[in-house]
């Protein structure tokens, strides 16, 4: 996925940043906002590419895609790697920017089993 920025001024997300990554036939964008785990649909001339998935964000929305009230570690590691396209990223990267998210009050977890690495969405 990439970082893209909405430019369509007609729309009601003008202006808003996001993740997204193209369709099937390539010729829209789905792009998750906020790191809401539901996407808008956007054709590729109203998004423009900012840059490349930031970790922090691609934890956001990794986290908020796990339906489970308990879920492995190592299951949000790797989608986190999918969303950024970094297969080499390492595992305490990802969960620093976990633990700022919830710092931030932007997510809430707990860890329940240190031996399996199993975590809670409080």
């Amino acid at each position: 996925m990439k970082n893209v920025k909405i430019i369509n001024k007609e729309s009601p997300f003008f202006g808003k940043e996001g993740l997204g990554t193209r369709t099937a036939d390539g010729t829209c964008l789905c792009v998750y906002l906020d790191g809401h785990k539901e996407f808008n649909i956007f054709y590729s001339s109203e998004v423009e590419v900012v840059g490349s998935a930031t970790v922090l964000a691609a934890t956001r929305l990794a986290y908020n895609q796990i339906s489970a009230k308990e879920f492995p570690v190592r299951s949000l590691v790797n989608r986190v790697r999918s969303i950024t396209e970094r297969p080499e990223l390492m595992d305490g990267t990802i969960l620093r920017r976990l633990r700022e998210l919830r710092g931030d009050g932007k997510i809430n977890f707990r860890c329940i089993d240190n031996h399996m690495a199993i975590y809670r969405k409080l």
